[in-house]
């Protein structure tokens, strides 16, 4: 019975890093940030944040370790060390989840403990200046890029058990679909900054 364990593990921890993420990025941020001064927001992000950062760890590693756990019972984890084991599916999306979860963990790591504590600094140091707006959206980048990977990865994950929901031939077909969720991203965003358009910091100039 340990493996329908490893199974429900598996997708708990993945379930709640990508809704976390949703969540924190699509409804708490963007509330907190109309209604906290520029000094309370910064306090706000900086705990949120640190809370935040440790349970999103404890996902990622969760996900890693259970997933090569269900890689190896599915098709083995030689199939990644034969010249052409893994060249087909399901072995060849498991190895694009895995070089997927590789990037996503550099990227993370560089936005957790990198960009967006370094944006926090230079806010609480030297306020809304130029030098802050610019570091913010480094650390913004990091942060979309980190959940349109984190949703890639779902998807290949579903995939792997269910079969492909996208049937992609060609390199332009994989684009199109970051593309369309980029423009799915900007859409959300549209709506919840009522037309696109940022209300400043209370407490900041405009």
């Amino acid at each position: 019975h340990i493996w329908p364990l490893i199974t429900f593990l598996h997708l708990i921890a993945a379930a709640t890093w990508v809704g976390s993420m949703l969540f924190f990025a699509i409804v708490l941020v963007p509330y907190f940030k109309n209604q906290y001064t520029r000094h309370e927001y910064i306090v706000f992000l900086n705990d949120i944040g640190a809370k935040f950062r440790w349970l999103g760890w404890i996902c990622l590693f969760t996900v890693s370790i259970t997933g090569i756990l269900l890689s190896d019972k599915i098709v083995g984890l030689g199939s990644f060390i034969e010249p052409n084991g893994h060249s087909s599916p399901p072995a060849s999306i498991i190895a694009w989840k895995m070089i997927g979860g590789v990037v996503l963990f550099s990227s993370a790591a560089l936005h957790d403990f990198h960009f967006g504590p370094q944006a926090v600094e230079c806010m609480i140091e030297r306020g809304d200046c130029g030098m802050s707006r610019k570091l913010r959206r480094r650390a913004s980048v990091f942060a979309r890029a980190n959940l349109i990977l984190s949703i890639i990865i779902f998807y290949l994950g579903v995939t792997v058990i269910r079969g492909p929901i996208f049937e992609f031939h060609q390199l332009g077909d994989c684009y199109f679909l970051v593309s369309g969720l980029v423009h799915l991203w900007r859409a959300i965003e549209v709506v919840l900054w009522r037309g696109g358009r940022r209300r400043p910091l209370k407490g900041t100039p405009p």
